[in-house]
């Protein structure tokens, strides 16, 4: 198993502007359901897992590659397995689109997982897959960064899927 790192600078600021705007719902839920200490315990629990799962989760995870599987993770809100066998090719991709993190498609047959614009690799697999966490999102190629980007084409050329461009620096 290889711990695959990726950039996590991006999710500082969703993690401050998150903790910022639910301090406010908490005071506005504070202030107006003040006799009702419930209601005020609740929102405040409600508002600790948020800023568990949205903001402190992506610190805390990795994407990983293993014998038999790719595994794509940005915090505890997402992860798509990819089995190895289900690769057909793999590039480096050095423009991607203008929007990062999780997100699809609607009418294509790309899943992105993205946490920078540029340098991305993309997985084209042999049969499109389901992936659960992307809502049931049925994709036929898979995009995504990594730090370690030489590390993933080399191992993946162990397995026997040689990557396009895999002399290229990172």
């Amino acid at each position: 198993m290889v711990r695959l790192r990726y950039r996590k600078a991006t999710f500082f600021a969703t993690l401050v502007l998150l903790s910022i705007a639910l301090t406010f719902l908490n005071l506005f839920f504070g202030l107006t359901f003040f006799k009702d200490q419930a209601v005020v315990i609740i929102a405040v629990l409600v508002s600790a897992a948020l800023i568990l799962i949205i903001g402190v989760s992506p610190f805390l995870t990795d994407h990983v590659l293993t014998d038999t599987d790719l595994e794509l993770r940005q915090g505890w809100y997402f992860r798509a397995r990819i089995p190895l066998s289900n690769i057909e090719w793999i590039r480096v991709v050095d423009r991607g689109p203008t929007r990062t993190g999780v997100f699809f498609e609607v009418v294509g047959k790309a899943l992105y997982v993205t946490t920078q614009r540029n340098d991305l690799i993309v997985v084209s697999l042999q049969h499109p897959q389901r992936f659960g966490f992307a809502l049931g999102k049925k994709a036929s190629r898979v995009y995504f960064d990594t730090l370690d980007k030489n590390l993933v084409l080399r191992r993946l050329a162990d397995k026997f899927l040689i990557p396009s461009n895999q002399d290229r620096p990172s």
